[in-house]
């Protein structure tokens, strides 16, 4: 078991329960031999476990019930006694039954007090350190640890919108032009239930991979693109691309995003990792341009050279 019902330097503090019962904890654990409660160290879990090892026997205490401190020593209380104005009576069957009620995350799990005291003086002067919380044998499962080892997959599986993809001057560009592309991405909030639990996932535009289709790629990069003016359509910018063939290509944006969660409206997480989306495919028409004389225009001679009835244009 986690302590022993007899242990020495015992403490006394009575809690009211339903029914006016009396739930009294005593008989203290610590990391020093004598009894005495010293400096601790806590086994404190990475990432999004809710669960942290106690000093001294091994058991294991929800992160909610206390926030261990280095400039704090730790000890807690669990004898159970109940009935008569002293509360001297000890009802085994009783405090059993209370702990069981109450401790259900994990197995042979009793109800304690935790008292805390500034490290370094002798004799300590212990407070109790927030309400009565449970320790156990084993460290309980956690559904904070199962839903943190799927938000990833979570994440991606979002129907996160990637953003939409612009090209200036439009679906037909130049051959050896410079066609601008534009993403335009917004950071995007989704809930859902994961494990019975409620679960927000918001994610935020971070980078940007430009597939131009012809085998050309950018990035990741920061840069989403800018929109020129109609003037200055045809510049060089961050993310535009010049054509050197007089095809169709299909380009592309996938964007990267960075995303946090939180379970039940508690503080946001980050999620390991990033999600990445594509956006909608564009289709470009390159076209060659070339430049002749001509003593007609398109009005009087539709089949004549640079108009529309004109094939040869490509």
């Amino acid at each position: 078991m986690i302590a022993t019902m007899h242990q020495t330097a015992m403490l006394r503090i009575a809690l009211s329960l339903t029914f006016a019962s009396v739930f009294l904890l005593s008989a203290s654990t610590s990391s020093r031999a004598d009894g005495d409660s010293g400096a601790v160290q806590w086994n404190k879990d990475k990432g999004t476990s809710t669960f942290i090892q106690v000093p001294g026997n091994g058991g294991w205490t929800s992160s909610n019930a206390i926030t261990p401190q280095d400039s704090q020593i730790y000890k807690y209380t669990q004898e159970c006694v109940t009935g008569g104005q002293d509360n001297s009576n000890f009802d085994g069957a009783y405090c059993a039954a209370i702990s069981a009620s109450q401790c259900t995350d994990g197995e042979n799990g009793q109800m304690v007090q935790w008292y805390s005291a500034l490290a370094g003086f002798e004799p300590p002067a212990w407070r109790p350190a927030g309400s009565p919380t449970c320790v156990y044998d084993q460290k309980p499962v956690d559904i904070l640890e199962q839903i943190a080892a799927q938000i990833q997959t979570a994440f991606q599986q979002q129907p996160v919108n990637a953003g939409t993809l612009v090209s200036q001057p439009g679906l037909d560009t130049l051959k050896g032009a410079q066609t601008n592309f534009v993403v335009e991405a917004l950071p995007q909030t989704f809930d859902i239930t994961l494990l019975g639990q409620r679960v927000r996932i918001n994610a935020t535009p971070v980078a940007y991979t430009f597939d131009y289709g012809d085998g050309t790629k950018l990035g990741p990069t920061v840069a989403a693109g800018i929109t020129l003016s109609g003037d200055n359509v045809g510049q060089k910018t961050p993310t535009s691309h010049a054509y050197q063939d007089t095809l169709d290509y299909n380009a592309r944006v996938t964007t990267t995003f960075n995303g946090t969660y939180s379970v039940n409206g508690s503080p946001a997480v980050a999620i390991p990792g990033q999600g990445n989306f594509d956006t909608n495919t564009v289709t470009l028409r390159v076209w060659r341009s070339t430049t002749k004389w001509v003593d007609q225009n398109c009005l009087q001679n539709p089949t004549g050279w640079a108009c529309p009835a004109d094939q040869n244009m490509r």
